[in-house]
């Protein structure tokens, strides 16, 4: 580097001169810092709530990636009183503007390519009765007469509810049996009879049947169409468990949760012919694949309590809960068992 000193202090160093100079300042213009644009990580944003192909919007509507990426802040209020269910719908989401379609849908679709198969090619829900805003169980169709009887847990209600099937519309009455049966929970249909469960056991029980002749109880094998597993559930975790059914089907072993409710808690779980399972979880019914994926739901304006399948091809859904029953007409068959 050059500098310039005076002239005592060169001529003490011994270095020679030379003359000041005047420089003029000198600038020169500068291109602009150009910083790389670094793209920014995480899935595009997208639609949350679309039109599901070969059906119409929003009667049936598709939810990306199970709905698990809200723009913006969202809420769900939530409300812990038994019967108070809140539902998936009612979240407030002000920066998805779609999510507010799905109070306006019949069906939600989780699953697209399943979707196909399980609505078929024209579905439809429809609100059949109001009946008492009470639980109503033990919904069981009875292929002999075309009915679908169902109870009420009403004190003092001893009529069984008959939904008569060869009307068109179907029409809703009473029945009272000889003698009476009082709150029945569950129902199975079997060679000609009727078999109901009355409320009192254990909730940790599966479906049994009881051979007198023998005096011991073994898992009914027609439950379940996969021979080796068993399905319950519990309302206090609103959790759906899967079980390993023993050789011997004396014993259920293994439980392991398969699928946790997003409203109220799962109930009345029954099995499609296609494999599929399909439970009442609060204001809807469920879908569900042997491991517990969700594939669609279905979405009714009471709280469904339970469901049984109906109909010479058992190829009607029917609903039942507080205050209403409905009827959904899809893809899915169940058992003739």
């Amino acid at each position: 580097m050059l500098s310039y000193t005076s002239h005592c202090l060169q001529a003490l160093l011994g270095v020679a001169s030379l003359p000041y100079r005047q420089y003029q300042a000198y600038s020169s213009p500068q291109a602009p810092l150009q910083v790389p644009q670094v793209p920014q990580a995480g899935p595009p944003i997208t639609t949350l709530v679309s039109s599901c192909a070969g059906f119409s919007y929003p009667e049936v509507a598709c939810i990306d990636r199970y709905g698990s990426l809200l723009q913006g802040e969202f809420e769900r209020k939530v409300r812990n009183v038994l019967g108070d269910a809140d539902t998936y719908i009612s979240t407030n989401a002000p920066s998805e503007p779609t999510f507010s379609d799905l109070q306006n849908a019949d069906f939600l679709v989780w699953n697209q390519s399943a979707a196909k198969a399980i609505l078929g090619p024209n579905p439809h829900v429809d609100f059949m009765f109001s009946i008492e805003d009470c639980s109503h169980e033990a919904p069981v169709y009875v292929p002999t007469t075309n009915e679908l009887y169902f109870s009420r847990l009403q004190q003092g209600f001893l009529p069984q509810l008959v939904i008569n099937l060869n009307n068109d519309p179907p029409t809703l009455e009473e029945k009272l049996a000889q003698p009476p049966i009082y709150a029945a929970t569950g129902a199975r249909f079997r060679d000609g009879l009727l078999y109901l469960a009355t409320i009192g056991g254990n909730e940790s029980l599966a479906g049994y049947t009881f051979r007198p002749g023998a005096g011991s109880a073994i898992i009914d094998p027609n439950i379940y169409p996969a021979p080796h597993i068993a399905y319950n559930s519990t309302r206090k975790g609103r959790t759906i468990y899967a079980y390993d059914v023993a050789p011997s089907r004396k014993a259920l072993l293994n439980k392991r949760p398969v699928y946790l409710s997003m409203e109220y808690a799962p109930d009345g779980i029954k099995t499609s012919r296609e494999g599929y399972l399909v439970s009442a979880t609060g204001k809807g019914i469920v879908v569900l694949t042997d491991e517990g994926e969700p594939l669609v739901r279905v979405q009714t304006n009471f709280t469904v309590i339970n469901i049984a399948f109906a109909g010479a091809e058992r190829d009607e859904l029917w609903a039942i809960g507080k205050g209403g029953v409905a009827r959904i007409r899809w893809g899915l068959k169940g058992s003739y068992a």
